[in-house]
């Protein structure tokens, strides 16, 4: 069972996957859309806890280019 704190976390990484916009402009939709209740803002990732997880989870979608 996952911990409370990577709920939100795994939220962004499954949204990312699927999503073509910029990471950034999903990340501040959900932020945006989280400060609405306190209670849940307290739970969300800021920018830097979430970049590395977006970012990771989008360049799993491409294959990694050969090293020359």
């Amino acid at each position: 069972m996952p911990h409370k704190s990577s709920e939100p976390l795994n939220e962004v990484k499954r949204l990312v996957a699927g999503d073509p916009r910029p990471v950034l402009e999903i990340y501040d939709e959900l932020a945006s859309n989280a400060s609405t209740s306190l209670a849940t803002a307290a739970h969300f990732p800021t920018w830097e806890q979430a970049r590395n997880t977006m970012y990771y989870s989008r360049s799993k979608r491409y294959a990694r280019l050969p090293l020359y």
